[in-house]
């Protein structure tokens, strides 16, 4: 999602845009700090950001139905489970499978260490993100 479209949806859009930008940055240095422990205990890396990033999408997910979109917060137990089963699942694809492919090809391509690889792919699909969480998982009904 472009700057510009950001402005085409008004500052409501550019709004939850920026906390949802604010909660990705400390869910990226939680995702980073499980890394870091799971890796110093002999964790292969790439396991190692596929289990970092699954509890980021949790922690994350938190974050934006208390705060993101709080004004469209789930109404019933089934409604915040159905919500998280849609969120975990997008956001897997895209965070998890998607980290573990560019972080992949970064590393082979660019020669860089896994955190900068990891930093760049989860820059990227942060976007991504956000447009799918926006559009279907917090959607006003």
């Amino acid at each position: 999602m472009s700057v510009q479209t950001l402005e085409r949806c008004g500052p409501a859009a550019s709004w939850s845009f920026g906390r949802f930008a604010g909660v990705g940055l400390i869910g990226w240095v939680v995702q980073m700090a499980m890394f870091f422990a799971l890796t110093s205990v002999g964790v292969h890396q790439l396991i190692a950001i596929a289990l970092a990033v699954e509890l980021t999408i949790l922690h994350n997910f938190t974050w934006h139905e208390l705060y993101t979109w709080r004004d469209a917060r789930s109404t019933s137990r089934a409604a915040l489970a159905l919500r998280l089963l849609r969120f975990n699942s997008s956001t897997a694809i895209v965070s998890i499978l998607g980290n573990v492919i560019l972080t992949a090809l970064i590393m082979e391509r660019f020669h860089l260490p896994v955190p900068v690889a990891n930093a760049i792919s989860v820059s990227a699909l942060s976007i991504l993100n956000y447009a799918v969480a926006n559009r279907w998982i917090f959607a006003h009904r």
